[in-house]
């Protein structure tokens, strides 16, 4: 979580503690407002970890790419 940004790390940290009441009392006991925020904290979290993960893609497409350069002049 190094590379995340402090508001990110809140998010993040928001999310995680929305997570836990909800396992703890249920989504029907949540208040309205705690709800929502949930849902668009999940919308965050899942493009959060999409674009990490298609970062880590391309950069191993990239290091793929490189390696065959590298067989081929051989």
């Amino acid at each position: 979580m190094d590379s995340l940004s402090s508001v990110d790390q809140e998010k993040l940290s928001r999310f995680i503690g929305l997570s836990l009441s909800l396992i703890q009392h249920g989504f029907d006991e949540m208040e309205m407002q705690q709800r929502l925020e949930l849902i668009k904290l999940l919308g965050f979290t899942a493009e959060l970890w999409v674009e990490k993960t298609y970062g880590r893609m391309l950069s191993l497409e990239r290091r793929v790419l490189e390696l065959e350069k590298y067989v081929k002049k051989r």
